[in-house]
């Protein structure tokens, strides 16, 4: 004997206020995360790239041709008034390599001492190369030097800032210019 009647279908509170199905919530809410997150992550990219943006550029800067190259290295303060060291290097053609190191000094007790390094950094199949050290940021004005050593395909270069501009640039993380 067959007894063919319908199922009988729970009704939970949640359902009983919103007459729509269950999956079509499930799908809102899973539109609503969506959203969010896209949201949440171009917040992120937007903070990154505006905080990297002011790491772009030297505040103070030597440029030196080399080659068909050219180099620059300098100082490069942030938005929160930290010291950076960087180094760019622009070549007119491709290279296969280019290996770079900048460094930032701070003289401080009468001695000069690295604060902050890049560590070296390669770049392969590339007509341009970046480095830049980790931030750096101490009360009060401070003397600065930075330095950079490039490798393009084999040749080499080492720049002080100093040593090339006869200045001493000065900076207070701080406060910004002394």
């Amino acid at each position: 004997m067959s007894h063919t009647s319908s199922p009988t279908r729970y009704v939970s509170p949640d359902s009983a206020r919103d007459p729509r199905p269950r999956r079509s919530r499930s799908l809102r809410q899973l539109a609503a995360l969506a959203t969010a997150l896209v949201l949440a992550l171009t917040a992120v990219v937007t903070a990154t790239s505006s905080a990297e943006a002011t790491v772009v550029g030297p505040f103070v800067k030597y440029s030196r041709s080399w080659g068909d190259c050219t180099v620059v290295v300098g100082t490069v303060p942030d938005s929160y008034l930290r010291a950076f060291g960087g180094t760019d290097v622009t070549c007119n053609h491709y290279r296969s390599s280019i290996t770079m190191k900048v460094d930032l000094w701070r003289y401080s007790g009468g001695r000069w001492t690295v604060v902050a390094t890049s560590g070296w950094r390669t770049a392969r199949n590339t007509w341009q190369a970046s480095a830049v050290t980790g931030a750096y940021s101490v009360p009060g004005c401070a003397y600065w030097d930075i330095t950079t050593t490039v490798n393009v395909d084999g040749s080499q270069i080492y720049l002080d800032y100093i040593q090339e501009t006869g200045n001493h640039p000065t900076w207070n993380p701080t406060v910004g210019n002394c």
